[in-house]
């Protein structure tokens, strides 16, 4: 097939056509068109789409149209506009008296956000439910933080599922109560509820997987004899002491105590799987615990994770305990003063951190007493 030419046989160049762009021609060509009159519909297509306003009584739909910000404009209602001259000039004022950055003013806020809260601590009548308008408020407590006890780390422990630990509990309970009607001895629910409460949970990883061991005292012993009065001894003075809410007093030692204390004796019961969710935010969930007017102590609630029953077989590659032997003291001057450095990040005013000054003098004595012993072994060596 022959080539005829780049053009494909057109001439597209419009310059080599002779008297296509003469005036007599152009005037030909503009004298045939006929003017026809425009409908009416169609007249808005005239309109140039950066000059006008869009009438009100078009609809809202900003993707049916040209971009614009709706927002801008004005709202229909009456009632709700409000001069933005004037909210302008307020908000200078504000900013130019420096209410927000002056201590006074904080000050003054701070002390009429407490007024506030006095005021709705004593009068119940006007504190309101958020969401169930039917309820009323029956008593209030200050919610207050205890920096006291900021240097601990407190966990929630949830048992579901298969590890409840009340359904455990109900059985053992009656093979107690029929063991103990056998003995003619009764009972003690109550000495049951303390052990678990004073319970110890030690957390196990493996390659395996992880799970969590639990240790309790032994409220089980159904005869009458001096063992079991200690056993009841032992639990109640713990639970007492661990519920205590008495601020702690300072030994005198340094670091350990030398002297005899009495210790607890725990046994292991029972292993469960172990799931560790960490929260995402601070203080996402508070432990709450309602003190008399005379004493304040939070207490932290038991958070919990779900277990199935299954046979688990792993080598041993760790150590394991069949007993804690726990002991219960007061704390060391030096581990007093490591607490109050804790507690000092949340209440200064209450409890004194040691200064970084002070902790850099006792490393370099530290340093000097061990360059000493060194060169004492050396001296001793030669």
């Amino acid at each position: 097939m022959e080539r005829i030419d780049d053009q494909l046989g057109l001439d597209l160049n419009l310059i080599n056509n002779r008297g296509f762009l003469s005036e007599d021609k152009m005037n030909e060509s503009v004298g045939k068109l006929k003017y026809n009159q425009l409908h009416p519909n169609d007249r808005a297509l005239l309109r140039d789409a950066g000059i006008g306003k869009i009438s009100k009584n078009e609809p809202e739909v900003s993707f049916l149209r040209r971009t614009e910000y709706i927002s801008d404009r004005p709202l229909s209602k009456g009632g709700n506009n409000l001069n933005t001259a004037t909210e302008e000039i307020k908000v200078k004022e504000k900013l130019s008296k420096d209410e927000h950055f002056d201590a006074d003013s904080q000050l003054q806020n701070v002390e009429e956000s407490f007024t506030v809260a006095n005021e709705s601590l004593y009068d119940l009548k006007n504190i309101k439910h958020p969401k169930k308008k039917h309820l009323r408020a029956v008593n209030t407590w200050p919610l207050l933080p205890d920096t006291s006890m900021l240097d601990n780390v407190f966990l929630n422990l949830r048992f579901m599922g298969s590890a409840s630990i009340n359904r455990e509990l109900n059985n053992l309970k009656q093979q107690q109560q029929q063991q103990q009607q056998q003995n003619d001895k009764k009972f003690d629910e109550k000495l049951f509820d303390r052990a678990l409460e004073s319970s110890l949970f030690k957390p196990i990883k493996s390659e395996g997987g992880e799970w969590i061991s639990m240790y309790s005292l032994d409220a089980t012993n159904t005869s009458t004899t001096a063992n079991d009065n200690d056993n009841e001894e032992q639990i109640n003075d713990l639970y007492e002491k661990l519920h205590s809410t008495k601020k702690e007093q300072p030994i005198n030692l340094l670091d350990e105590d030398e002297e005899s204390l009495e210790t607890y004796k725990f046994k292991y019961t029972k292993n469960y799987d172990m799931t560790y969710q960490p929260f995402e935010h601070e203080n996402e969930e508070l432990a709450i615990k309602f003190v008399s007017d005379e004493i304040e102590d939070p207490v932290s609630k038991d958070n919990f994770k779900r277990k199935r029953k299954m046979a688990y077989y792993y080598p041993i590659n760790e150590r394991t305990y069949d007993g804690i032997n726990f002991i219960l003291r007061e704390p060391s001057t030096n581990e007093l003063k490591r607490s109050d450095t804790i507690r000092s990040e949340y209440d200064p005013m209450e409890y004194e951190g040691e200064d970084e000054e002070e902790e850099e003098e006792e490393e370099e004595e530290e340093q000097q007493e061990e360059e000493q012993q060194q060169q004492e072994v050396e001296t001793k060596e030669e």
